[in-house]
C-alpha cells in the first residue's frame, strides 16, 4: 500500500511502449543480501557489457563459491498462479470502506517428473531468512524489483510461508512437486521491474542449478589415488548417477599432513570415467600415513571434499 505524501499531486499518466511479463517458467532463489552487505541482483551499469548481459555474469552467480551469495534456479515451472488476494478493508455503517492494507501476493507452481529427493532439497530454502526470488518468463524475461531502473534486485519472500508438497503418480497423474511461497508484505507491485530476454546473450530458461556431488575414495597409495564421482540423483541400487565429464584440470589434491602442500597431478586415467571411476596419478609429495584432502571443482556441479590416509 502506498503512502500518501501530503502536497503532493499524483503520478503523470502517461505511458509509451512498455514490456510486458509473460508466465514463469523458471525462478532463480536467492538471498536478497550477500554475505558482505551488499544487494544481491544485477546492477546494469557493472554486469552489462554494451548493453548486454554476458552469460558468463549469470554462471558465475550460479557457480558462486559463496553458498550464501549464489543464485538458485529452479524449474521448469507447470501450472502457475502469482495471484494477489483481495485487499483488507475496514467497513462502516455507513457503507463507506477505508482501505486498510493490500493482500497478499502468492506464487504457486507445479515441477513435473522430480524425484523425491528434491522436497528435501527445496524445503531447505525455508530456513533462509533473507530470501527473495527472480522469475524467468516464458519469453526469457527476468523480473525482479526496481527502484531506480538500474538495479535489478531479487523480489522478497516470507520464508515462514515456503510449502513443498510431493504429488504421488496416479493412474490419470505424473508425479510432481508442487512450490508455493507469499511475498512478504513489503512487495510492492508498482516495483516490478524486469530485464528483457534482449539483454542477454543466454536463454535463462535453459540455466540449470547446481549437482551435488559425491567423491568417494576407493585406494590411496604413495603414487595413485582412486575414487568414484556420483551425484545424488540416482537410486538406493547403483548409489547415485556417475559423473563422466570431469578432465585432470578438475582435480585437486592437498597433502595436510605435509602443511597443506598441493600434490601435482601427473596425470589423471579416463578409461573408466563412464562408470565415475578417476586414477590420479603423482610421483612425489606423497609418504604413507599422509593424510590427503581431494577436491573437484566442475562448473554445474559442487563436491564435498574428502580425506584418505595414503598406505
Amino acid at each position: 500500500m502506498s503512502v500518501c505524501k501530503c502536497n503532493a499531486g499524483a503520478g503523470n499518466t502517461g505511458f509509451d511502449c512498455t514490456s510486458l511479463a509473460s508466465v514463469t517458467a523458471l525462478s532463480f532463489l536467492m538471498n536478497k543480501t550477500k554475505k558482505d552487505g551488499t544487494p544481491n541482483g544485477i546492477d546494469f551499469a557493472t554486469d552489462a557489457v554494451n548493453g548486454v548481459i554476458p552469460a558468463s555474469v549469470i554462471e558465475a552467480k550460479i557457480n558462486d563459491p559463496e553458498p550464501h551469495d549464489r543464485w538458485y534456479p529452479i524449474g521448469l515451472f507447470e501450472n502457475v498462479e502469482d495471484v494477489r488476494a483481495e485487499q483488507v478493508a475496514q467497513t462502516f455503517n455507513s457503507g463507506n470502506s477505508v482501505k486498510i492494507k493490500d493482500g497478499i501476493r502468492t506464487f504457486t507452481g507445479s515441477l513435473i517428473k522430480m524425484s523425491p529427493s528434491y522436497v528435501e532439497t527445496l524445503e531447505s530454502f525455508g530456513c533462509q531468512k533473507d530470501l527473495g526470488v527472480m522469475h524467468v518468463d516464458l519469453d526469457g524475461n527476468l523480473i525482479g524489483e526496481s527502484l531506480d531502473g538500474n538495479f535489478l534486485k531479487p523480489i522478497a519472500i516470507d520464508s515462514n510461508s515456503l510449502s513443498i508438497l510431493l504429488v504421488k503418480a496416479s493412474d490419470t497423474e505424473t508425479t510432481y512437486i508442487t512450490v508455493s511461497y507469499g511475498y512478504a508484505q513489503t512487495v510492492k507491485d508498482g516495483n516490478l521491474s524486469m530485464i528483457t530476454a534482449a539483454g542477454f546473450d543466454i536463454d535463462l530458461s535453459t540455466v540449470r542449478g547446481l549437482l551435488d556431488g559425491t567423491i568417494t575414495v576407493s585406494s590411496t597409495t604413495e603414487t595413485q589415488l582412486s575414487l568414484v564421482a556420483s551425484v545424488a540423483y540416482g537410486n538406493v541400487i547403483n548409489d547415485g548417477l556417475k559423473v563422466e565429464d570431469l578432465i585432470a584440470t578438475d582435480f585437486e589434491v592437498v597433502n595436510v599432513t605435509q602443511a597443506g602442500a598441493t600434490v601435482t597431478v601427473d596425470s589423471v586415467d579416463l578409461a573408466l570415467a563412464s562408470d565415475g571411476v578417476y586414477v590420479l596419478n603423482y610421483s612425489s609429495g606423497v609418504t604413507a600415513g599422509d593424510s590427503l584432502r581431494t577436491s573437484i571443482t566442475k562448473s554445474g556441479y559442487q563436491f564435498a571434499p574428502v580425506t584418505s590416509t595414503a598406505s
